[in-house]
C-alpha cells in the first residue's frame, strides 16, 4: 500500500511540474504578427575599390515593420520564437558628396531565444540574418542604380502579455552589413542601430 502511495504521490508531483512548464512557456507558444515603430541610426562608410575611405555619413529615421512568427516552448520557462520581418517604405536620403542615398527595403529572418518569467513576461536574446536594398542617385549615368547588401545582427527585447491574445514589445538590434559595390566602384559598408516599439497579436 505505501509503495502504491509513493508511485501515486511521484505521478502527481510529475504531473504538476508538467503542467507548470506548459503554463509558463505557453503563453508564448503558436502563431504572431506584430506592426512596430522602428527608429534607426543608419551609418555608411563609403570608399573606392582600393580600399581608400572617401567618408562617412549617418542619418536617422523612423519607420514601421511588420514581422510574422512562431513560438516553440522548451523545459519549463523557455521558448524559441522564429520569424521574418519587413520594412514598410523607404527611410529619408541622406548625401555623400552630390550622391543622395536612400535605403529603399530592409527584410530579416530571425530567431530569438527567450525566457518566460510568466505566461505575461518575455525576455530574449535574438539574432538575425538581413538584407538591406538603396538607391544611389546624383551621380548620373553609370553611377546611379540599386545597391543590395547582405548582412547579421543581434540584440535583445522584452515582451509583455495583454488581454486577448495582444501583446507589447521593444528591442534593441544592431545590425552589420557587408560591403557593396555600385556600377561606378563606389565601395558602400553599412551599419544600423534600431531601437523598436511594436504591438502584436497571439494567434
Amino acid at each position: 500500500m505505501k509503495s502504491v502511495t509513493a508511485a501515486l504521490l511521484a505521478i502527481t508531483n510529475l504531473a504538476s511540474t508538467g503542467a507548470m512548464a506548459q503554463t509558463v512557456a505557453s503563453g508564448f507558444e503558436g502563431l504572431s504578427a506584430a506592426l512596430n515603430l522602428n527608429f534607426t541610426s543608419v551609418g555608411v562608410d563609403a570608399s573606392d575599390t582600393s580600399g581608400n575611405k572617401l567618408g562617412n555619413v549617418s542619418a536617422s529615421d523612423q519607420h514601421f515593420v511588420i514581422q510574422m512568427a512562431k513560438g516553440l516552448p522548451f523545459g519549463s520557462n523557455g521558448v524559441a520564437n522564429f520569424g521574418a520581418s519587413a520594412q514598410l517604405g523607404d527611410m529619408k536620403s541622406t548625401s555623400i558628396g552630390p550622391l543622395q542615398l536612400k535605403a529603399t527595403g530592409s527584410y530579416a529572418l530571425y530567431a530569438e531565444l527567450g525566457y518566460a518569467f510568466d505566461r505575461k513576461s518575455m525576455a530574449y536574446g535574438k539574432l538575425s540574418v538581413n538584407q538591406l536594398t538603396a538607391t544611389v542617385s546624383g551621380g548620373g549615368p553609370g553611377v546611379d542604380g540599386s545597391l543590395n547588401a547582405n548582412g547579421a545582427g543581434y540584440g535583445a527585447g522584452y515582451r509583455h502579455a495583454l488581454a486577448q491574445g495582444l501583446y507589447l514589445q521593444g528591442e534593441l538590434m544592431q545590425v552589420n552589413y557587408s560591403s557593396a559595390a555600385s556600377a561606378a566602384g563606389l565601395v558602400l559598408k553599412p551599419s544600423a542601430t534600431t531601437v523598436m516599439l511594436g504591438v502584436g497579436v497571439k494567434f
